[in-house]
């Protein structure tokens, strides 16, 4: 049974957030203050790495990276094709988790990550997920591949 909004009303938004709760499960809804994303930015920040890859992590994170989907969002009219794969549309996600390059890369060491997505997962939500799993050293490897693969 879907429950209604505090008003009484059942919104597509409602609807929404019923279904993202169910499939993210535990992920988005850990969070006291009501940001799912507190504790990963508070990893991202106090991270002891260069500010260049934290930088970066948070670029990844807001999708203000320079893939070609962005790009054609700021009006660039060319190909949004990825360079080392068949796939048409070549955005944040696809770049780094995604795309068939950047998942041998992720599951070789020294990473060994498991870079299953979900179609819906933004980079930002696949990432919480990872952070909640995924051992201090993991986090901050990652975000330098992150580094070397957005320049």
């Amino acid at each position: 049974m879907l429950e209604a909004e505090k008003r009484g009303f059942y919104s597509v938004k409602t609807a929404y957030w019923i279904a993202r709760t169910k499939v993210m499960g535990e992920v988005l809804t850990n969070s006291s203050t009501g940001d799912p994303f507190k504790e990963l930015w508070k990893h991202v920040w106090e991270a002891k790495v260069p500010g260049k890859v934290r930088i970066c992590i948070w670029r990844a994170c807001t999708n203000t990276l320079p893939s070609r989907a962005a790009l054609c969002m700021k009006g660039h009219t060319g190909d949004t094709r990825c360079l080392l794969c068949p796939c048409p549309f070549e955005d944040t996600s696809h770049i780094l988790v995604r795309c068939p390059f950047a998942q041998a890369v992720l599951a070789a060491p020294p990473f060994q990550i498991n870079t299953a997505v979900e179609p819906y997962m933004t980079f930002k939500e696949w990432l919480l997920d990872k952070d909640a799993k995924m051992q201090r050293e993991k986090f901050l490897s990652f975000g330098c591949f992150m580094v070397i693969v957005g320049q």
